[in-house]
């Protein structure tokens, strides 16, 4: 999945590639030449150093070779890191390729089963019950009723935003 990447109007005297049909320019390439005067050279490019493609402040991104730039994001599938579990604590290995892609969609949490992501998301929503069912190997989270009045109207209000109803 590619990177989101944002293209804008570039000014007049910006001397680099422009994309066709519209004559707009890859933000962090702007952003880039904004400020070191120069365009990227070839065999490198602009990396996102907290892999969010929008994120195009100048601090967040490096100039870097291609090759080590494709070794960034192509991580082995069989390299592990060391986490712990949101809920308890104990020691978990997740793949840095599973981590790095939940990262991008916004978890930040890392749980050791769902029984304790379903947990911890009770605590996030002020439910003090001891204990909550799950949907075990479906891993769709908890099935208590406050989850499924909570879920349906996160639903709801999805379908609404979708309808243009709500901006």
């Amino acid at each position: 999945m590619a990177p989101p990447y944002r293209f804008v109007r570039p000014p007049a005297d910006y001397p680099g590639p422009r994309y066709m049909p519209s004559c707009r320019v890859l933000e962090h390439h702007l952003v880039y030449w904004q400020n070191t005067g120069k365009l990227i050279p070839d065999g490198f490019v602009v990396h996102h150093r907290d892999d969010v493609g929008t994120n195009n402040a100048f601090e967040n991104l490096e100039l870097i070779e291609r090759a080590e730039h494709g070794r960034l994001h192509n991580l082995l599938s069989d390299e592990y890191l060391e986490l712990s579990c949101s809920h308890c604590g104990v020691a978990i290995k997740r793949t840095a390729r599973d981590v790095r892609s939940k990262q991008k969609q916004g978890q930040g949490r890392f749980f050791c089963s769902s029984a304790h992501a379903a947990l911890a998301g009770h605590a996030d929503l002020g439910i003090r019950e001891p204990k909550h069912g799950t949907s075990s190997q479906y891993g769709k989270g908890c099935r208590c009723q406050a989850c499924r009045q909570y879920n349906s109207a996160r639903q709801h209000r999805a379908k609404i935003k979708a309808s243009g109803a709500i901006s």
